[in-house]
Order: C-alpha cells, then sequence, then structure tokens
C-alpha cells in the first residue's frame, strides 16, 4: 500500500530514540502513525 500525504502534527517525539506519533493527512482521511528509530 502506497499513500500519499503529509505530516500534519507531531503528537509526541522522543529524541533519545526517535520514537515519534503524528497525523499523517491524505486527500481522503487522516491517519495516526508510528515511527520507531533506533539510532546509535
Amino acid at each position: 500500500m502506497e499513500l500519499e500525504g503529509q505530516i500534519d502534527e507531531i503528537i509526541y517525539q522522543n529524541e533519545s530514540n526517535s520514537y515519534t506519533i503524528a497525523t499523517f493527512v491524505t486527500e481522503e482521511d487522516v491517519y495516526t502513525v508510528v515511527r520507531i528509530s533506533s539510532v546509535y
């Protein structure tokens, strides 16, 4: 699945491990997305 849209709002972001919760808006809907990334 591929969606086109943009990040509307960052709800939460942990700067030590890049864990991020944000809202992603497309033409049809709004999604809550979670990004987990460890940076070493």
